[in-house]
């Protein structure tokens, strides 16, 4: 199978994560690995997944910021309304 992975020190984009990280779990699903490879291509779909999520966190935050900061608030104080 073609494992199509962005230059060496290149995140990949989304869509070319999530088109790995189906590919790992079709791989997973579909097939009788043995159970070292099965953990290798589980800890490689739990990467492409923390990398995004970390990515995305970061975003959040910073467009959280921004608000804030535009409305008047002070960066990193927290809303009251709950």
């Amino acid at each position: 199978m073609s494992q199509e992975k962005p230059e060496q020190g290149q995140e990949p984009t989304f869509e070319e994560a999530y088109t790995r990280l189906e590919q790992v779990v079709t791989e997973l699903e579909n097939s009788q690995l043995p159970l070292e490879e099965a953990v290798k291509l589980f800890e490689e779909g739990a990467e492409l997944c923390s990398a995004r999520l970390e990515q995305l966190e970061l975003v959040v935050k910073q467009l959280s910021e921004q608000l804030r900061a535009e409305a008047g608030a002070e960066p990193g104080e927290e809303d009251e309304e709950a």
